[in-house]
């Protein structure tokens, strides 16, 4: 059987050149994209099925504020996540209470009642300098 491919194989090779340049070695290709090889090695471009590609786009970052103690919590969806600190006083920083009387301050909220969504979206939380009351703070998402 292996006399009878060897032939077969010669002389498919001797007539790619009569095929002119409608043949392209797949393996000469350095393409991005909805391609496939056919079973002469033939390079074809599916792009008109394919779904295109979704071009990423990057949301510019908000400043966070930081200080003395600084919660920050990042996630990658657009669902409206809500962060609480709790102050060693048991005051709670939260969406519904963004500022307490230590100096607690909820300054980024994103995605808030799923209105205005974003994929990359921050809540944070933070203390200013000099600020934050000593002992433990309690974090809840």
């Amino acid at each position: 059987m292996l006399k009878f491919l060897r032939p077969a194989l010669i002389l498919s090779a001797a007539l790619l050149p009569l095929l002119g340049d409608s043949y392209t070695p797949a393996s000469a290709q350095e393409r991005q994209g909805c391609f496939m090889v056919n079973d002469i090695g033939q390079l074809i471009d599916l792009s008109a099925i394919c779904p295109s590609a979704v071009p990423v786009q990057i949301a510019e970052q908000p400043t966070l504020g930081t200080g003395d103690i600084q919660v920050t919590l990042r996630w990658t969806s657009t669902d409206d996540l809500d962060m609480a600190v709790t102050d060693p006083d048991g005051q709670i920083v939260t969406y519904f209470n963004p500022s307490v009387a230590s100096g607690g301050q909820l300054d980024v909220d994103a995605n808030a009642g799923c209105g205005e969504t974003t994929s990359s979206p921050i809540e944070n939380i933070f203390w200013p300098p000099s600020e934050a009351p000593e002992g433990e703070y309690a974090i809840e998402i």
